[in-house]
């Protein structure tokens, strides 16, 4: 199965070809918004329309949340296989917390003053 990209501009886009094709048809007499009542069938209408929009947005502001803390932890392993290969010390030595050689420089006391 092939796999659906649904960022937030397509959901947009789908949003509006959605409703663009709900209300032809309910311009056209046909769906379940046709009623007798225009007002009536128009406010079915406009409710479908926000409660699809409101789903739709809402997953694909999901997804793209998802799809970014996938890939920030993408970059974490890269990140950390590479400190593994080439055996550099964890980012807590470089403060200073394990490497006595590493000291931190205290705020307004900086050496090159």
């Amino acid at each position: 199965m092939g796999r659906v990209r649904l960022e937030q501009r397509e959901a947009a886009t789908v949003v509006v070809l959605l409703a663009g094709v709900a209300i032809w048809g309910h311009a056209a007499g046909y769906g379940p918004f046709a009623r007798p009542l225009f007002n009536e069938s128009l406010l079915l209408l406009q409710a479908f329309q926000g409660v699809s929009a409101v789903v739709i947005l809402v997953l694909a502001a999901a997804v793209a949340e998802r799809t970014e803390a996938v890939d920030r932890l993408r970059r974490l392993a890269v990140e950390r296989s590479a400190h593994r290969a080439l055996k550099l010390p964890p980012a807590r030595h470089a403060l200073g917390r394990g490497d006595p050689a590493v000291r931190p420089v205290p705020i307004g006391r900086s050496p090159w003053y």
